[in-house]
């Protein structure tokens, strides 16, 4: 009985809880990418908005280094499709395609929430058959 016992609790240590954690690696990556998105698509809508010729930016690096920048033209922005593919799109293309980005990574976002909750109830179903076992 303590065998079977142990072989529950090491498949939950073992297997459970390491699919949990690259699901929610997963999840938090497809998280930030959407996040990513959102913020270029309110960046375009502002510039979009802007109705000028020009105009006097700042955009952050990373690690907090900030950058100083002057649009000139107003037109058109590139855009990072994916594997380090840049395209020129005008704004409302722009704004459509991010659009888009934003409605798929949210169905994946959504994917991943439904294995963690299903990774969590085959935990706690493990749980209660180790309670059984004790009983």
């Amino acid at each position: 009985m303590n065998e079977k016992i142990k072989s529950y609790e090491n498949f939950i240590e073992d297997k459970l809880k390491n699919d949990l954690k690259e699901i929610e690696v997963s999840l938090n990556k497809k998280s930030d990418n959407l996040k990513l998105w959102q913020e270029l698509k309110n960046s375009i809508v502002h510039l979009k908005e802007a109705k000028t010729d020009e105009l006097n930016v700042t955009f952050e690096l990373g690690l907090g280094v900030f950058v100083g920048a002057r649009i000139e033209e107003m037109e058109k922005v590139i855009v990072n499709i994916g594997c380090d593919c840049y395209l020129e799109m005008y704004y409302d293309e722009a704004i459509k395609y991010a659009d888009i980005r934003m409605k798929y990574l949210s169905k994946e976002i959504e994917f991943f929430r439904q294995q963690a909750v299903h990774v969590k109830a085959h935990i706690k179903l493990v749980l209660l058959a180790i309670n059984e076992l004790n009983g």
